[in-house]
Parts: structure tokens; C-alpha cells; sequence
């Protein structure tokens, strides 16, 4: 009736659900660093999302930012956007490695790196440029024709989201 298949379906999602939760636990419990303050102060609060002439923005994090503070101004809310990439990156590592054999040296490697949580778990533009330029090797590397457009798009994207990803 259950297979060895469908145990490993649900060790699958165990690995997923802990990511995500520790994703979530460090977003709650770690306090407001100074360059999340910084982003938010001078760029999201203040609606000047597109000021290149001061460091550190990162345009599309601060641009989401400023979107999810119209609900809230607390620390929680302000790392959503990076959270919810977090959520994607996990969902989309389950689904790109869930019938592979090599599987768990790909959970072991794509998930367990300590910057990943940092990135995605507080308000800058490093989560957001993890998940675009993830998805953008990942669709270029599998994709069946000779059209880059949605790879090029999410390149953009993360250079948006952190101006330094230009160099890849």
C-alpha cells in the first residue's frame, strides 16, 4: 500500500518545510541589521527607490520594500519579498531534483549553504538575485529551443534586484 517511493516523496517535503521554516525563524528572530534600516529609510520609506547616487540600493528589493511596508512597517513584513524568493528557491530546487538520483547531494548543496539563509531571511536585494540568477542558469542550461529571452529576463531581473550580478 505505501512504497518505499512515497516515503521518500514525504522525506522530500520534510527537507523543503525545514528550509522554509528556517527561513522563517531567522526573518522573525534576527534583529534589524543596519543596512536593512539604511534601505529602508532612505530608499523605501522615503519613495526614492530609483536614487543610484547613494550605496547600497538595490533597486527591486527596495522597490518591494516599499510595496509590502503600505501593510506594515515591522521587520517581518520588510523581508517578505526575499522571504517569499526563499519559498520559490525551495520549491523550485523540490521540483528540479524530485526524481533524480543524486537528489539528496543536490538538497545537501543547493540548500544548506549558511549565506542562503542570511540572503533570503532579511530585507536586501541578495535573496532576490539568488532566486533570479538561479532560475536563469537553470532555464538556459534545460530549456529545448534556441530562445533566451526568459533567461535574459530573469538576468535582468537580478541585476535589478543587486547591481554587482551584472559581472555574471
Amino acid at each position: 500500500m505505501f512504497g518505499l517511493k512515497n516515503n521518500k516523496n514525504y522525506f522530500d517535503a520534510i527537507i523543503i518545510v525545514s528550509f522554509i521554516s528556517i527561513l522563517f525563524y531567522k526573518a522573525l528572530n534576527t534583529e534589524l541589521s543596519f543596512d536593512e534600516a539604511y534601505t529602508f529609510l532612505n530608499y523605501s520609506y522615503t519613495g526614492d527607490i530609483f536614487n543610484i547616487g547613494i550605496a547600497n540600493n538595490h533597486i527591486l528589493n527596495s522597490y518591494l520594500i516599499s510595496l509590502f511596508s503600505k501593510a506594515s512597517f515591522s521587520e517581518f513584513v520588510i523581508r517578505l519579498p526575499n522571504l517569499i524568493a526563499g519559498m520559490v528557491y525551495g520549491l523550485v530546487i523540490f521540483r528540479m531534483l524530485k526524481d533524480q538520483d543524486f537528489k539528496y547531494l543536490g538538497y545537501c548543496i543547493l540548500l544548506t549553504n549558511p549565506y542562503l539563509f542570511d540572503f533570503f531571511a532579511i530585507a536586501r536585494g541578495y535573496g532576490l538575485s539568488t532566486l533570479f540568477l538561479f532560475l536563469s542558469s537553470y532555464l538556459y542550461l534545460n530549456q529545448k529551443d534556441e530562445h533566451n529571452l526568459i533567461p535574459f529576463l530573469f538576468i535582468i531581473l537580478s541585476t535589478f534586484s543587486y547591481h554587482t550580478t551584472v559581472v555574471f
